[in-house]
């Protein structure tokens, strides 16, 4: 067996970023500007609640403090970066754990992780071209490394993205999504299993800042936390409050002209 430690350490956070950990309770737009809402028009910009023509967004997760009731203070520490490229048509080009080699859309997709290039990752759509899967499988070591991954994607009738499980090399985590009339997400669940024990997150939303396009540049997330363990002793579960969680996100997006 190879060792990799790098999905341990950051790309289930980075991936997920993309997709929001978060609820949505409410937005605010950005009292300088009059955003309009565009329309997501491709399969892989709307996997990221990403609308218009998106060339890139990078996005950023800060911890925070709370101050006062409903604002948030970036604490002094390194953010959590990851970027997600897109060409003109909207065909995602790469992503914290996937680069794409595939140069014509009549071939099989495929691409590497950027973070270990011996990794192949492969690359699942449905009929309507929503990318259901993501799998990543080592040259010479095949599924017996712990670098070995696979993410399945659900979606909606309106083509947003429900369900996302990552299945990793010895945990695992289960994010549920819903969404307002307009398409954004109205609320966020993950469950994240590791060695017996299951972390539940649920996090609330505060947008603060949106561009001209509809698409959300800052918002402060409010996480709750439980931990649900099994007893040594007996089969029962122990389900335990962690402490509330703050971070702030911002996205920089670029736009195909």
């Amino acid at each position: 067996m190879k060792a990799s430690t790098f999905f341990k350490s950051t790309t289930l956070v980075l991936a997920l970023m993309g997709t929001m950990t978060c609820c949505a309770n409410q937005s605010k737009k950005n009292a300088e500007t009059e955003a309009t809402t565009d329309k997501f028009e491709s399969a892989d910009w709307q996997l990221y609640n990403l609308r218009g023509k998106v060339k890139s967004c990078t996005e950023s997760k800060v911890m925070a403090e709370l101050v006062g009731t409903d604002q948030l203070k970036a604490m002094d520490e390194e953010p959590m970066v990851q970027e997600m490229k897109f060409d003109e048509s909207g065909w995602l080009l790469s992503n914290s754990y996937y680069v794409r080699s595939t140069t014509s859309r009549k071939a099989a997709e495929y691409g590497y992780n950027p973070n270990d290039a011996e990794v192949v990752v492969k690359v699942k759509r449905n009929d309507k071209g929503y990318i259901t899967e993501f799998e990543g499988t080592h040259k010479k070591f095949g599924e017996d490394y712990d670098g070995h991954f696979r993410i399945d994607n659900s979606f909606d009738d309106h083509g947003n993205l429900t369900t996302s499980d990552f299945i990793g090399w010895e945990w695992t985590t289960t994010t549920n999504y819903k969404y307002d009339t307009q398409d954004v997400y109205a609320e966020i669940e993950q469950l994240f299993g590791d060695y017996g024990e299951t972390t539940k997150e649920t996090a609330t939303v505060k947008v603060i800042e949106t561009d001209a396009h509809g698409n959300w540049t800052k918002a402060y997330l409010f996480c709750k936390n439980t931990l649900e363990t099994e007893s040594l002793e007996s089969d029962e579960k122990v389900i335990s409050k962690g402490d509330d969680t703050y971070y702030i996100l911002t996205r920089k997006i670029t736009y195909w002209e």
